[in-house]
């Protein structure tokens, strides 16, 4: 009598169908980088273009009144992270780390206890400059502009991450102020790739966490207060010195 011979389990009764690679999902974000660097080039060509004769006439109120008075509406609109992710001074800060040459300090503990006052100083100063040079002078912006864009560069080559952006930068307080807790839809955060732990609880990592960690800071507390009374004294300036508000 015959006998059957067992199958191999192994030995499959009908093909199987072959695994097919999942096809990536488009980035959502595809557009931040583009805008990146056309936020660049920009912040580029204002220094350079206010030395132009035919500009510099109009080279302050092009500056102050229509690209620098935008940059709140745009924060908003694009968000904590993306902002973080296109602003012109923060590249400048990692042109070291893109160029392999990081720096390696941290901020002191004195720093870390009260940036905000760091911070509000600097944009004060800034108001200050434009005052008394700055507004319609197009040499006197051009000269601004370097400077700060050296600066952030000279952080970013003596000290480690994100420090400029998140202890000197002027604008880093008001990245805040518009966004906080989070903005008005979710985004990718916008942590650095090598983190170096530049900052306790890092709006980068999450902007909420960090807005709840500091919500007891009194120069946090300060600044916030202290900026909208800032803004109308600028603005109030004008009306004292000219008369009306169309100084």
């Amino acid at each position: 009598m015959s006998v059957a011979t067992p199958r191999n389990p192994a030995t499959p009764t009908r093909s199987l169908p072959v695994a097919t690679k999942k096809a990536e999902e488009p980035d959502a974000e595809w557009w931040v980088n583009p805008i990146k660097w056309i936020a660049l080039v920009v912040f580029i060509a204002i220094p350079v273009c206010a030395h132009m004769e035919m500009i510099e006439g109009v080279a302050g109120r092009i500056v102050w009144t229509v690209v620098v008075a935008a940059i709140p509406l745009f924060i908003v609109l694009v968000g904590y992270h993306r902002w973080r992710r296109i602003c012109p001074l923060a590249f400048f800060s990692q042109i070291p780390v893109r160029l392999k040459r990081p720096g390696i300090k941290k901020a002191s503990p004195w720093l870390e206890a009260n940036y905000y006052y760091v911070s509000f100083a600097i944009f004060f100063f800034s108001l200050w400059m434009r005052l008394i040079a700055t507004n319609g002078d197009g040499h006197a912006i051009a000269a601004f502009f370097v400077m700060i864009s050296f600066a952030a560069l000279i952080f970013g080559a003596f000290y480690t991450g994100k420090t400029w952006c998140n202890y000197i930068c002027p604008l880093s307080f008001i990245e805040k102020i518009y966004t906080e807790p989070h903005g008005l839809r979710e985004t990718k955060n916008s942590q650095c790739t090598k983190c170096t732990a530049c900052k306790k609880s890092c709006p980068d990592i999450n902007e909420e966490n960090g807005y709840w960690k500091e919500i007891e800071s009194v120069p946090k507390r300060f600044v916030y207060f202290a900026f909208p009374g800032l803004v109308f004294g600028f603005y109030f300036y004008y009306y004292l010195q000219a008369g009306d508000w169309r100084y």
